[in-house]
């Protein structure tokens, strides 16, 4: 059978289709089931029908053609007899043979009745269970898998014996992670073997690409060696600590969710680190003054995670500029005093607002710490703080910059103000780098910062200027950001009990962008985005537990919409008149709960 000659972009669009396409009537355990363990990767996509339905509600939600997935898959690929409409979709990646490059890969394609789906396939003779088709203008290898038909190339075709023989699988070993694994739509699963590769492989690029630095002053050098060896470090150690690793996406009707995954070896550090953290304890957004924000969000820590980001933050600061010339044991100063200053601190949340347009960005900034001792907590903040500068002086490290701290009084209370130079890596004798900083904190070299204990728990910094404490302040006590209703509707999408939370108001975005950026009002973005709707905010959380890290990036229905009205508005002034006027804005209506 001699394959004839087919678009590339045809053939890649229908590939792409079969791979992510399908939904679960079946579980996703029970492909998984049929892949051995010693696969690289695995893409799933579970169930057909539903998972075309859902495709092409999201593309009417984003106001875009449906793409009718599923027609494409039947229809374009010449299987829709024997398919199974409900079944799940996979494709699972294997190592290259030894001495080539390309990776094998087999499909796995649910059927209802195998023989009649690999009849459209135009079959030849069955040899040991393997009968070579033809799909898509192009060789191919089947073999009856299971409930599946598991389709390679013929030069791959040990595969599908592999298979047959029913090896020990990936589903053997997953877990905890196959309940999440089942409540995705679609999904993209590293094993351990595909971790290990491909950490080995932007190993191999990153030593290609640190030579190319050859030839800089030492200095520079060092610096480059410096920070790559940090990512190096990272890369190593999800080689050693790393048993699955996966990203999937999940539609439902209040939203759509990317999706992350992470496994840890049995025994490993950070399985032993994990199993430190508690879960999340408190409304991280509470206290937080409520009112029109741009983003706001909160982490709280527990276990041994201060000190990880200790040890992280160290070897940050040895690869900037001028990092080889602070001693170690000027470091292990700079990261023991980090740490008195940090004493008793339990979490933290910050919240950016709406500006005016003159004012610096900054400005509206207000954060919280939650600790243990307020009033302990800001005196050895305020020595912690004397003593780096201490360390400054003597160290002349561009990271570290003098300042000054003073203690003051903010409606009423004591506070402490501190004035920080602004370091040099900012450049901010730089015209333009200048005005950026003025844009940001009013002054280009020193940034102003306000710290006070509002109540015996907790401690507000602002910046700039004292008026972000002082509302934080009069929050104290309430509900804040943590009883705003949008808030409220992207918070409720995520997984429960994340330990950071994040959230970004596209409304407040874009109005920020129009008050601050010079010369947008001649721009098409006031036109395009200005009447843009007070949808949720789009939502991320980040959750660690004994049993891996979840992570999920929520956008809400109601944000889709909105969205959508912006991708017609622009569709429309493309092929229209080229002005835009606010009154010609797609209205968005919520969709009826």
């Amino acid at each position: 059978m001699k394959a004839t000659a087919l678009s590339a972009t045809r053939r890649l669009t229908i590939a792409l289709a079969v791979i992510a396409l399908a939904a679960t009537s079946t579980r996703a355990a029970d492909v998984l089931g049929h892949v051995p363990d010693t696969a690289l990767a695995v893409v799933v996509v579970n169930n057909v029908e539903k998972g075309s339905d859902k495709i092409d509600q999201l593309a009417k939600k984003l106001q875009l053609p449906p793409p009718s997935v599923l027609n494409l898959i039947t229809g374009e690929a010449n299987i829709e007899k024997g398919l199974n409409r409900q079944g799940t979709v996979a494709a699972a990646m294997f190592a290259p043979p030894e001495g080539q490059s390309n990776p094998r890969g087999v499909v796995l394609i649910p059927t209802t009745d195998y023989q009649t789906l690999i009849g459209q396939l135009e079959p030849g003779k069955e040899d040991g269970g393997k009968t070579p088709v033809v799909l898509q203008d192009k060789e191919m290898v089947a073999a009856k898998i299971g409930d599946y038909a598991a389709l390679t190339e013929p030069k791959d075709a040990k595969l599908l014996d592999e298979l047959l023989a029913g090896k020990t699988s990936i589903a053997s070993g997953l877990g905890e992670m196959s309940k999440w694994l089942e409540s995705q739509d679609a999904y993209a699963l590293a094993t351990s073997g595909g971790i290990a590769l491909a950490t080995d492989k932007i190993l191999e690029v990153m030593e290609l690409a640190q030579e190319q630095f050859e030839g800089l002053d030492e200095k520079q050098a060092e610096m480059i060696k410096m920070a790559f060896g940090i990512y190096r470090d990272m890369f190593k150690a999800a080689k050693s600590e790393l048993a699955f690793a996966a990203a999937g996406v999940r539609g439902e009707d209040k939203g759509v969710h990317l999706t992350g995954r992470l496994a840890f070896k049995p025994g490993s550090k950070a399985a032993k680190y994990a199993a430190s953290v508690k879960p999340l304890g408190q409304d991280l957004l509470a206290g937080l003054p409520d009112g029109k924000f741009i983003a706001a969000g909160g982490m709280e820590v527990s276990g041994d995670m201060i000190e990880e980001l200790y040890s992280w933050s160290g070897r940050m600061i040895k690869a900037v500029p001028g990092g080889k010339d602070l001693k170690d044991e000027d470091l292990d100063k700079l990261m023991k005093l980090s740490a008195e200053s940090m004493e008793g601190f339990k979490s933290a949340s910050f919240a950016m607002y709406a500006i005016e347009k003159d004012e610096p960005i900054y400005s509206s900034v207000v954060g919280l710490m939650r600790v243990e001792d307020s009033a302990k907590f800001t005196a050895n903040y305020e020595k912690s703080i004397a003593a780096m500068n201490e360390l400054a002086k003597n160290t002349k490290h561009p990271f570290l910059q003098e300042g000054t701290v003073a203690k003051t009084q903010i409606d009423g209370k004591p506070a402490l103000e501190l004035t920080m130079a602004m370091p040099e890596t900012a450049s901010p004798d730089d015209p333009i780098a200048g005005e950026i900083l003025k844009k940001l904190f009013g002054d280009a070299r020193s940034i102003k910062a306000y710290v006070v204990a509002i109540d015996d728990k907790t401690v507000a910094i602002g910046y700039v200027k004292p008026d972000a404490v002082k509302r934080a302040m009069k929050a104290a006590g309430g509900k804040g950001l943590g009883g705003n209703a949008n808030i409220a509707k992207a918070a409720e999408l995520l997984p429960e009990g994340c330990q950071l939370q994040s959230y970004l108001s596209p409304k407040g975005l874009i109005d920020m962008v129009i008050a601050v950026m010079p010369g947008v009002e001649f721009s098409p973005v006031p036109a395009l985005l200005g009447d843009f709707p007070d949808t949720p905010p789009i939502g991320f959380g980040a959750k660690l537990s004994a049993s891996g890290l979840e992570t999920d990036l929520v956008v809400p229905e109601e944000t889709l919409e909105a969205i959508g009205g912006v991708i017609a508005r622009q569709r429309a002034a493309s092929t229209g008149p080229r002005e835009l006027a606010h009154d010609s804005f797609v209205e968005v209506v919520p969709a009826s709960r």
